[in-house]
């Protein structure tokens, strides 16, 4: 039987592809508001905050990436005002 659990990889980055800031998580949702909060609060120009949602095989050092999600874009906010 395989056993596996995932983890998020947060990353925010600037309009010219910069990264800010990027933090592991295994719990998605308690961090995933306070990370959003923190990145605008610190860095006003972020423009997009992505999760990279890995699989981790506990039997082995094998991860998958499994999918990248937009979770927040600076566009879309101006948008919805």
């Amino acid at each position: 039987m395989e056993s596996f659990y995932y983890s998020y990889l947060l990353k925010s980055y600037d309009r010219k592809n910069k990264c800010l800031i990027s933090g592991l998580s295994c719990d998605y949702k308690k961090t995933l508001p306070y990370f959003v909060a923190d990145v605008k609060k610190k860095y006003p120009d972020v423009d997009v905050v992505e999760c990279i949602v890995i699989k981790n095989d506990e039997d082995s050092f094998r991860k998958e990436y499994v999918d990248i999600l937009i979770l927040w874009k600076a566009d879309d906010e101006v948008l919805a005002v």
